[in-house]
């Protein structure tokens, strides 16, 4: 429950105002996501993020960049995660700066899908997608420079239930 679910509009603080049948933004500017690539090489935010975040927060409600719910689905490298503790921890101290200068920011979780590479991932992570059909294109690596995108493995239905269920925290 919101705690300031019972005040006027004026007196809540601005994250509890974007949350509730038909209540509106009070600031109508929204800073849009863009993957910045920014955190460690595992995915974890860092000083940069954390910085870079707390220094918009004079934006109505910020929409942070992606963040991969699990390793499968990771995209690009140095793209934040929020699958382990030390990716919580590090967007922990992301929101911290935020809500410290008074701002709102809520975190986009993406699954990246067919989009990804062995080369970002790591051997024994697959890409998986809703099909097994392969992404035209290319993608940057810190490991090989410019590579093709790993053909993706099919989910069954069932499985793509339990992965969603998964990344639950």
């Amino acid at each position: 429950p919101l705690t300031g679910a019972g005040l006027p509009p004026h007196s809540r603080p601005r994250c509890q105002q974007l949350v509730g049948a038909g209540e509106m933004l009070t600031d109508p500017a929204v800073l849009a996501p863009m993957t910045r690539n920014r955190a460690d090489a595992d995915g974890v935010p860092g000083e940069l993020m954390t910085l870079h975040y707390a220094q918009r927060a004079d934006a109505g409600l910020i929409v942070a960049e992606g963040a991969w719910p699990s390793a499968a689905g990771q995209a690009y490298c140095r793209q934040p995660g929020i699958a382990t503790a030390a990716q919580i921890a590090g967007w922990r101290r992301v929101t911290d700066a935020v809500h410290a200068r008074g701002g709102c920011i809520v975190l986009q979780i993406m699954h990246a899908g067919r989009i990804g590479s062995r080369h970002i991932k790591g051997d024994k992570v697959e890409t998986v997608s809703a099909s097994a059909i392969q992404a035209a294109g290319e993608i940057y690596t810190d490991a090989a420079g410019m590579q093709p995108l790993d053909p993706p493995r099919a989910l069954g239905t069932e499985e793509g239930r339990a992965g969603g269920e998964g990344d639950r925290q």
